[in-house]
């Protein structure tokens, strides 16, 4: 397909060590051209209201300046996928572009609601080294079994890997909203580019049915890696 290399770099939204980990990736990937898991509505949300909004939040708790500065960088930033993929394609004067569904961004507005709605206990919970680290060990462990699978290393790969898509398909309406990210890449698609896309690692996964996002764009003939695959390159 005019040598176009799609590559999937596959997030944990939650991963408080997102920020470095992407840094990293798209250093190695050395895209030619970046999409992200957001729209131009999300941004200009999270931009102009959402994230002003919880900052205020934050500021208002009256923690310590080294616990503010931290849960401003963890939750103010509205997710680390969309800063760290603007700062390196403003670096490196490459496009970027956001390809999520818009329509999306209503759940947004009500999260960001609902956090600066919440108590103190709810911010404090994140300053918890125990709460911290039970988060990454939960976390690396599903990025080691997509790693896994994506490499076909785990017995029955494909089996497995299906299975997953179909419980969490059953939970969330991934599959309309692939079918509009997918459409949005190929609309920017050129000869000869690298594409790197940044978002979950859901949406990196195998379907036969091809409701993935990965495999709607199968015909590119795609590769992918989880975020922390990224830590020992």
């Amino acid at each position: 397909m005019n040598n176009v290399r799609i590559h999937f770099i596959g997030t944990a939204h939650e991963d408080m060590l997102g920020a470095q980990r992407l840094e990293k990736a798209l250093q190695y990937e050395k895209p030619d051209i970046i999409t992200v898991e957001s729209s131009e509505v999300m941004m200009d949300y999270m931009e102009n209201e959402g994230l002003p909004k919880i900052v205020k939040k934050i500021n208002s708790l009256g923690l310590s300046a080294t616990d503010t500065i931290f849960l401003i960088e963890l939750l103010g930033e509205g997710g680390y996928e969309r800063k760290k993929s603007k700062a390196y394609a403003s670096k490196f004067g490459i496009p970027i572009y956001y390809v999520d569904d818009p329509s999306l961004v209503a759940g947004s507005v009500k999260a960001v609601l609902k956090m600066v709605d919440s108590s103190k206990k709810y911010f404090t919970e994140y300053l918890s080294s125990e709460y911290r680290a039970k988060v990454k060990v939960f976390l690396d462990k599903n990025y080691l079994l997509f790693q896994s699978l994506f490499d076909g290393e785990v017995p029955g790969s494909r089996s497995v890997e299906q299975d997953l898509v179909e419980r969490i398909i059953q939970t969330t309406p991934s599959a309309s909203r692939d079918e509009i990210v997918a459409q949005n890449i190929e609309a920017i698609i050129k000869p000869g580019a690298k594409i790197v896309h940044v978002g979950g690692a859901f949406h990196s996964l195998r379907d036969v049915e091809g409701r993935t996002l990965f495999t709607r764009l199968r015909r590119y003939n795609p590769t992918r890696a989880t975020l922390k695959w990224y830590e020992d390159k």
